[in-house]
């Protein structure tokens, strides 16, 4: 049975990104069948070039079950989005990343809609669904939330996931295990949240399989 997208278990998360992270490196000879099949779930972008060249980041995500771009989004965008603002955003940013993870899954309550997730202690940020025009407006309800609050002041302009970036670059050298970012659910239109289950619920059915 797929998990439900509206069940907010943080530490339950993150023993699923481990997980996912075993898979990802899947070594010759590896026999977990369970493993190799998560695997072949997964494709991998290596983001190199530019201002990546000497710090490259690896994007991981589901295999594309749809041509249709919804809330979904894939390596080649966010390796564009990535090459596009990397002069805008702190270096630290991309010092705190090795690995993202892009997750085709809705994580909500009913007051908070679950966006990104960061293990400092493996250098990996997990991306949620989430409306994806929040990364290109200035969006001004984002929140860290790990017993604190990031004030909401206007982000820059480029959107959610810049705020995100800005955020983790200011994280260097903390102790804490896991960071989480968090949206209001009022924030999201009825419409965004079909877009957000259907997606859910499509590659949900297909891990079922």
């Amino acid at each position: 049975m797929a998990e439900s997208p509206h069940s907010f278990d943080i530490s339950g998360l993150e023993a699923e990104i481990e997980q996912k992270l075993r898979a990802l490196t899947v070594r010759e000879g590896q026999t977990d069948p369970a493993l190799i099949r998560l695997r072949r779930q997964f494709q991998t972008r290596v983001l190199r070039s530019g201002s990546f060249r000497r710090r490259p980041i690896r994007i991981h995500a589901r295999n594309r079950l749809t041509r249709r771009d919804g809330c979904y989004v894939s390596p080649d965008q966010l390796a564009h989005y990535l090459s596009m603002h990397a002069s805008r955003l702190p270096a630290e940013s991309f010092r705190a990343i090795n690995e993202i993870l892009l997750l085709p899954q809705l994580i909500a309550s009913e007051s908070s809609l679950l966006t990104h997730i960061y293990v400092p202690a493996r250098r990996i940020l997990a991306m949620y669904l989430y409306p994806r025009r929040f990364n290109r407006v200035e969006y001004s309800g984002a929140q860290k939330s790990n017993h604190s609050r990031m004030e909401s002041d206007r982000m820059p302009v480029t959107g959610l996931f810049g705020t995100v970036l800005h955020a983790l670059a200011a994280l260097e050298g903390s102790e804490q295990n896991l960071h989480k970012f968090i949206i209001p659910t009022s924030a999201l239109s009825p419409a965004d949240m079909d877009d957000l289950e259907h997606i859910h619920d499509l590659y949900a059915g297909a891990a079922d399989l």
